[in-house]
């Protein structure tokens, strides 16, 4: 279904009437970018990817249809090669964002998206996506500390080692367990940093599924290594167990290991944050000081981040944000309301509201969330703690 989908984009079934495009500075890295996209298909805000100078443009081709290309991304046989995408819908309505394909070609990485309403017909949203590519190192390691991983996972269960990574070189597995019930386990070493999960509905043939983390822990995985198992769960628009494919990835540093800017990381567990899952990173040069603090007003989670960010977060500085649910047994989905950033270095601030929904788009009372916020910095490679 994917490589379909896939021949499908490349024959020409997306419109390239309406295209935004805007050209931004990279530095040479792991390939990364990242877009703010409005309703209507124009970008918000800039997007950074990884290595020398080029465009970065949006196909709006029907209602609620989008494609975000971004160069920069080298076609790879490798396993992880196949590279990696996640969104995040924003916005005050109920409205959802899923991923319906993406393939990378011709030196760059191109990103279906689909949005809609609960009800399941197609509606413009604006929406926050990211794409990235790493391959596993050619040896595994199981001495070598695992800082991130990803894997694009089939409704039946399956993972192909082209669209899986982890930086231990050992591949991540998963079980089904019944209808829209999976295991994810992520090979690990020493895995006790502060944690980001984005997961995302990869909803070619089902739209309006949901895919959200039902459980997160630390369990041990054949052949005898450590692990993180991440417990994920999917539905229907109408909250029945359902057989959806999802991209899910794991990091202690940010969306992506290696990808230079600073990060705030937190596990919003109720109505608190949970400090032992909750971190900031700054500027990656000098180690910056940052500081978070987060509130909640019913069922408005309010999160703010400050600090130095770097010498690159651009003026005013800009965040992009992902956010996926973590909850019991009922999937769903989250949304960034509004993102206001202001101040610019040594001191930036970003002040995010975020409101999570069931899958039929009823207002959850109390969100409970993993969040990951990268900066426009793009500064050298690393991370303080």
């Amino acid at each position: 279904m994917k490589l379909l989908l896939i021949a499908a984009l490349v024959a020409g079934c997306v419109d390239t009437d309406e295209v935004e495009t805007e050209t931004v500075a990279r530095s040479a890295h792991a390939p990364f970018g990242y877009a703010r996209v409005r309703a209507d298909g124009s970008l918000l805000d800039r997007m950074d990817i990884m290595s020398g100078t080029d465009a970065v443009s949006v196909q709006h081709a029907s209602t609620g249809v989008y494609t975000v290309i971004f160069p920069g991304f080298v076609s790879s046989s490798l396993d992880g090669g196949g590279g990696h995408a996640d969104v995040t819908a924003e916005g005050t309505d109920n409205n959802r964002c899923w991923i319906s394909s993406w393939f990378i070609a011709f030196g760059q990485m191109s990103v279906a998206v689909h949005c809609g309403r609960p009800d399941g017909n197609a509606a413009n949203t604006a929406f926050t996506v990211a794409a990235y590519q790493r391959t596993m190192p050619s040896v595994p390691d199981a001495n070598a500390p695992t800082t991130s991983a990803y894997a694009w996972v089939t409704g039946n269960g399956e993972v192909s080692p082209f669209y899986d990574f982890n930086s231990t070189g050992y591949h991540n597995t998963v079980r089904r367990q019944g209808p829209g019930n999976y295991l994810v386990f992520v090979p690990v070493k020493n895995w006790n940093h502060p944690t980001s999960v984005v997961v995302t509905p990869y909803a070619a043939s089902d739209p309006g599924s949901v895919c959200s983390s039902a459980s997160y822990g630390a369990s041990p995985i054949p052949p005898g290594l450590q692990g993180v198992t991440i417990s994920v769960l999917c539905s229907d628009r109408f909250g029945n167990p359902l057989d959806s494919a999802f991209s899910v990835a794991a990091s202690t540093q940010g969306v992506i290991d290696a990808q230079q800017g600073a990060y705030g990381l937190v596990w919003w567990y109720g109505p608190w944050p949970d400090p032992d899952y909750s971190f900031t990173f700054g500027y990656h040069g000098t180690c910056s000081p940052t500081s978070m603090s987060m509130t909640r007003s019913g069922a408005l989670a309010t999160l703010a981040i400050d600090g130095d960010f770097g010498s690159l977060d651009g003026n005013p500085f800009r965040t992009p944000m992902l956010v996926t649910p973590y909850w019991g047994a009922t999937p769903g989905y989250c949304k960034v309301e509004s993102i206001t950033d202001s101040g610019a270095v040594p001191s930036a601030h970003s002040q995010t509201n975020i409101r999570c929904y069931t899958a039929n788009g009823a207002l959850v009372a109390t969100p409970y969330f993993f969040f990951a916020q990268v900066t426009s910095d793009a500064a050298a490679p690393g991370y303080c703690r």
